[in-house]
């Protein structure tokens, strides 16, 4: 399992279904969503995505796409950023919404 040692206070980790995937959830409706496998390698082998419910948002000022290649101190800076954003409104949503919709079509 990957973050096995990582405390984020006021988040919810959650493992996923394989052991390279978990899910950090903050009160203010954001999720973090962090594997292994994808864009790292052995020093800095963790990938994060932000998310809204379960799609990806690319309308945050953390990132505007994935972030790769992040160290375990990387995962818990960028979940401070994550949690010190304002809480997801209904336009938030929406944007999160329109956000992945033109990933798809990209």
């Amino acid at each position: 399992m990957i973050l096995d040692n990582v405390v984020i206070p006021n988040a919810v980790i959650k493992q996923g279904f394989k052991d390279s995937t978990v899910r950090i959830e903050f009160d203010n409706g954001y999720t973090a969503s962090v594997i292994t496998g994808g864009y790292g390698n052995a020093n800095a082998p963790y990938e994060l995505a932000v998310l809204i419910g379960n799609s990806i948002t690319y309308d945050t000022p953390i990132t505007d796409d994935v972030l790769g290649y992040l160290t375990e101190a990387d995962v818990i800076r960028v979940c401070a950023n994550i949690q010190a954003l304002p809480p997801v409104n209904q336009e938030t949503k929406v944007k999160g919404l329109q956000s992945k919709d033109w990933a798809l079509r990209r």
